[in-house]
């Protein structure tokens, strides 16, 4: 007679591409959005955010609809995309939020071309979202999706950034919401240039001056990211494949099968 061992499932390890793993599962009493991918990158608390306000809801992190740094801080040498080198790049996460009164930031790193270049992730008042740039070579405001993020319900998000040509100045994007494409295909962007940051990247919100800040009121499980080098070639049949995989088990990494990173 055969015999069935029982014990405890282990997860598997993230990608070595993992920039990080906020599964956000902690007490309302923790002072950091903790890191499990095992680079140690937890997301500090912006200013004004209160333990309260940030585990408000049960077993996500919360930020909150201020013009302040209520949301939640990846130190800027932890967020190591290398959009000039042409690297690919996913975020996926679990979120509900509100369509906020006006275009707000779901999370980011820049806002102005000339000084605070990076990644600004928006939702508009209708709930939809859109990736903007700040480079070198300007304001770059990519296409809004076809539906709206920013519902009042929870959506699974998976953003992917790749076929990123730095010579031709080209790349391709894709968001999902729930597994499901928000473009027919994937969208094409030119005239790119340099990105070289110099904020923090924000869950939650950005910087929008020197010293200015905004957020919006929204909540964040399941959040990860990765980054892998150019020479990876992606396609959106590929991606599909992840963005389903994600919407079915959010909760667990990419592992490095799922996720090579050269």
């Amino acid at each position: 007679m055969s015999r069935i061992k029982m014990g405890r499932v282990s997860t598997p390890a993230p990608s070595p591409g993992v920039i990080g793993w906020w599964p956000c599962f902690q007490a309302n009493t923790d002072t950091s959005v903790v890191d499990v991918s095992g680079k140690s990158r937890n997301l500090s608390f912006g200013a004004g955010l209160t333990t309260a306000e940030a585990w408000a809801a049960a077993n996500a992190f919360s930020s909150v609809d201020t013009t302040a740094d209520d949301c939640g801080i990846l130190a800027r040498s932890a967020f190591d995309w290398d959009f000039n080198a042409g690297e690919n790049f996913l975020l996926s996460c679990l979120i509900n939020a509100a369509a906020p009164a006006a275009t707000r930031t779901l999370f980011g790193n820049g806002y102005n071309s000339t000084s605070a270049q990076g990644l600004r992730f928006i939702v508009k008042s209708t709930g939809v979202c859109a990736p903007w740039f700040y480079e070198s070579t300007g304001d770059l405001f990519l296409a809004d999706t076809s539906g709206a993020l920013a519902d009042s319900t929870t959506k699974h998000l998976m953003f992917a950034w790749y076929d990123h040509d730095v010579a031709s100045g080209t790349a391709r994007y894709m968001i999902w919401f729930n597994g499901v494409r928000q473009y027919a295909v994937g969208v094409s962007a030119s005239g790119l240039g340099t990105i070289n940051p110099v904020d923090d990247f924000r869950i939650g919100g950005n910087k929008t001056g020197a010293s200015a800040f905004q957020s919006m009121a929204a909540s964040f499980s399941a959040l990860q990211m990765y980054r892998s080098a150019r020479s990876v070639d992606w396609d959106l049949e590929r991606l599909d494949r992840l963005a389903v995989r994600l919407r079915r088990s959010p909760a667990t990494p990419l592992t490095e099968n799922e996720w090579p990173t050269a």
